[in-house]
């Protein structure tokens, strides 16, 4: 279990980004929370590709309530993609790229939606959910240190 900063800068992912294929859980005692969560969507014209006029962002902060140890366990939480190429760390927050239709149903690119789309029969919408995290590590204290961390007598 992880109990202090030291021990998480040892744990960190490999930074030859090519070779990471899946999804990681956290170590035991460790997860992340989300402290802030908006998605925004443009509409996407394969021809004339995105609207910056069009883009619209929601809060999705009440949605994420959970501690996580996986972003997969998160992207399940709020039924968003679970497809490990969607999501990429920028800028110190956990970000979700993919194409979504009228109804926010994510369209995948082998569909025939996305032919239509393709074709220039319909416009899709790129969707963006953007996720500050924060690491929790879990740590138990004897009494003795709560109370000189706390200010409060310690009757043990």
């Amino acid at each position: 279990m992880i109990t202090s900063i030291n021990e998480w800068k040892k744990f960190k992912l490999n930074e030859d980004n090519s070779t990471i294929t899946e999804f990681k859980k956290l170590p035991e005692g460790t997860s992340f929370i989300v402290t802030s969560a908006e998605k925004r969507v443009t509409k996407d014209s394969y021809e004339h590709g995105e609207d910056p006029d069009s883009t619209q962002t929601h809060d999705m902060s009440s949605g994420a309530q959970g501690n996580y140890t996986s972003v997969l366990d998160l992207a399940k939480d709020l039924s968003i993609s679970d497809d490990h190429n969607s999501w990429i760390i920028m800028d110190n927050r956990l970000l979700c790229q993919v194409m979504e239709d009228e109804n926010g149903s994510e369209v995948d690119e082998n569909s025939p939606t996305f032919a239509k789309f393709k074709a220039g029969e319909i416009d899709l919408y790129a969707s963006e959910y953007d996720f500050h995290i924060e690491i929790v590590i879990k740590k138990e204290f004897g009494s003795q240190e709560l109370s000189t961390m706390l200010g409060v007598k310690n009757y043990d």
